[in-house]
């Protein structure tokens, strides 16, 4: 059996809070690649989250990139002029 074969169950197997076993779970048809059906599955994988949460990391990223760019500028410049020692 191969590693990259991933198991989805055809009925949505979303439990509500404080559910401790599958009996009583949702039960309806699951959609397509996933465990839950199109009722719960945006319950348990919040939409879009993943991507806008690499984006911002991104961007925080480039954020700290062009201030530590900006910084040894900086101090290329005051070694330059003098105004500290290299």
């Amino acid at each position: 059996m191969s590693n990259n074969i991933i198991d989805y169950s055809p009925t949505c197997m979303y439990m509500g809070e404080g559910q401790q076993s599958l009996e009583g779970c949702c039960g309806l048809p699951s959609i397509e690649h996933k465990s839950y059906c199109s009722e719960h599955v945006w319950t348990v994988y919040q939409q879009g989250s993943n991507l806008a949460r690499r984006h911002k990391d991104i961007r925080r990223a480039e954020a700290y990139w062009n201030l530590e760019s900006e910084f040894h500028q900086a101090v290329e410049e005051l070694i330059e002029e003098g105004e500290i020692g290299g």
